[in-house]
């Protein structure tokens, strides 16, 4: 892939969706282990404007990726199917700056549906310098094991996202299982999540950094089942700063954050609310 590249197909339902299937818009990867889509040599330059449009795009094995946005920049992709590979740890949509330093800046994910299978999976997960950087409408279905939904972490030269926005985003799965996190907040600077990201009978909604080191997280009025084992993942030290606001009628008593709606009819009778 260089400058420019496009993939652009029709078939983002996926094979068998229908009895006649038309198989182009279809790449799969076939060896364990290996990534469908990604920049060659991406420790040794970097490509911008690259779209991934309407693709059903599998990989296949444990440690596995179906896209790699390491060294890719200003890119869309939008309305694929992604399938993972079995076996554990594996990918969605995965970028790390630590191979070759080379900035992800200004990239639209949005509208793709992501199924993991295996415990580690995990639907988008970006580490390093991936600023302005808008996650959208998309929807994750984490594995019935311990799995991750949207991660954001530091690279290892300590390099966090930067002023990202997620929003409208799906998160569930078909059975609870103990170490599940829809947004997984590892380490990220000025990041803003909603409005609107559900989490649905899952273990964890949220996590937020244990470190101290991430500041600037903003949750705005997200959606929170009561299906969830836990809508915030406790985490000792003492989390970065992190603001949770809720404009709407969903607050839960373990729900902890406030910056408005005071006089809300289920927050005046939450014991569990502190702000």
């Amino acid at each position: 892939m260089g400058d420019g590249s496009s993939i652009y197909g029709y078939q983002e339902s996926g094979l068998g969706a229908v009895s006649n299937p038309d198989t182009s818009g279809f790449i799969s990867c076939a060896t364990t282990g290996c990534t469908t889509v990604h920049k060659p040599n991406a420790a040794s330059s970097k490509i911008n404007y690259v779209h991934i449009v309407g693709m059903y795009l599998g990989a296949t094995g444990a440690n596995s990726k179906v896209v790699d946005l390491t060294s890719i920049g200003h890119s869309i992709i939008e309305s694929n199917n992604l399938t993972l590979g079995t076996g554990g740890t594996s990918f969605g949509i995965f970028g790390d700056t630590s191979t070759g330093g080379f900035d992800g800046t200004n990239t639209l994910i949005r509208h793709n549906n992501i199924g993991l299978n295996s415990s580690g999976d995990a639907c988008v997960s970006l580490a390093g310098v991936f600023n302005a950087v808008v996650i959208e409408q998309n929807v994750c279905t984490l594995a019935p094991a311990a799995s991750l939904g949207y991660v954001f972490k530091k690279d290892s030269s300590g390099n966090y996202p930067d002023n990202d926005e997620i929003y409208g985003n799906d998160c569930e799965t078909s059975s609870t299982a103990f170490g599940q996190v829809c947004y997984d907040i590892i380490g990220a600077l000025s990041i803003t999540f909603g409005p609107n990201n559900r989490c649905e009978k899952v273990y964890n909604c949220l996590e937020f950094p244990s470190d101290g080191s991430a500041n600037g997280i903003h949750v705005l009025d997200p959606y929170l089942s009561i299906s969830n084992t836990a809508q915030v993942l406790p985490n000792e030290p003492a989390t970065a700063t992190v603001a949770i606001d809720n404009n709407g009628h969903n607050w839960l008593p373990s729900m902890h954050y406030g910056m408005n709606d005071l006089g809300g009819d289920n927050l005046i009778g939450n014991s569990g609310f502190e702000g």
